[in-house]
């Protein structure tokens, strides 16, 4: 159902002024490479659900789920990944690199919706991403990955910007709207982060 490959992530972080250094991250799933994984139907996996550019999907999947990429809003790789893996049984991870991220630190010639001057205004379409997640995880009845991304929100939403006036208007309208259209969704301080089979991690609810 879903074909995960390795990736390496290379942020170049300018130091001094014309002086950029290359930080090259290993995705932790490559160690998992050649596994079939069985995904939970409860529990988030972000090393699995974070990112959709080193994975092969069915397209005839992604069409009967009605899939689309959110447009112009940070995340929405992980909407769209999320959403999918959903629907999955079956994820197969292979050993082969498939997918060569290079994040240029503030390069004006090569815009990017995670790079831009105003960062209130990145973080509040991060937050209309989870919104999404939210609405969609808590529409199906699946309430504890709806707790994981309204968790999620509220961290973004202490992010430090510059203009935090508006980012506090921003998520107040989107907690208002959350809590018309799920009264019993609320923030879980029991939430807990371990080890997934894929490298990342998995998030679950602490037992009663």
């Amino acid at each position: 159902e879903l074909v995960v490959g390795c990736y390496i992530q290379e942020s170049l972080v300018r130091r001094r002024q014309n002086e950029t250094e290359a930080i090259r991250v290993l995705d932790e799933i490559r160690q998992h490479a050649g596994q079939t994984i069985a995904p939970s139907a409860e529990e988030v996996d972000l090393g699995l659900e974070s990112t959709a550019t080193n994975k092969l999907f069915l397209r005839d999947r992604i069409e009967e789920l009605r899939l689309r990429f959110p447009r112009r809003i940070p995340g929405q790789d992980t909407v769209f990944a999320s959403r999918y893996i959903d629907s999955c049984q079956c994820i197969h991870v292979i050993d082969r690199q498939t997918y060569y991220y290079r994040e240029r630190a503030g390069d004006p010639d090569r815009p990017s919706l995670m790079d831009g001057n105003d960062k209130a205004e990145r973080v509040v379409g991060r937050l209309d991403a989870l919104v999404l997640l939210i609405d969609y995880f808590a529409g199906c009845g699946k309430m504890q990955k709806a707790r994981y991304w309204l968790n999620e929100l509220e961290r973004w939403s202490r992010s430090p910007v510059d203009n935090p006036k508006a980012l506090t208007h921003a998520c107040a309208e989107r907690r208002a709207r959350l809590e018309i259209a799920y009264p019993t969704l609320r923030v879980d301080s029991t939430l807990t982060i371990t080890p997934s089979e894929s490298g990342g991690v998995r998030v679950q609810s602490k037992p009663d």
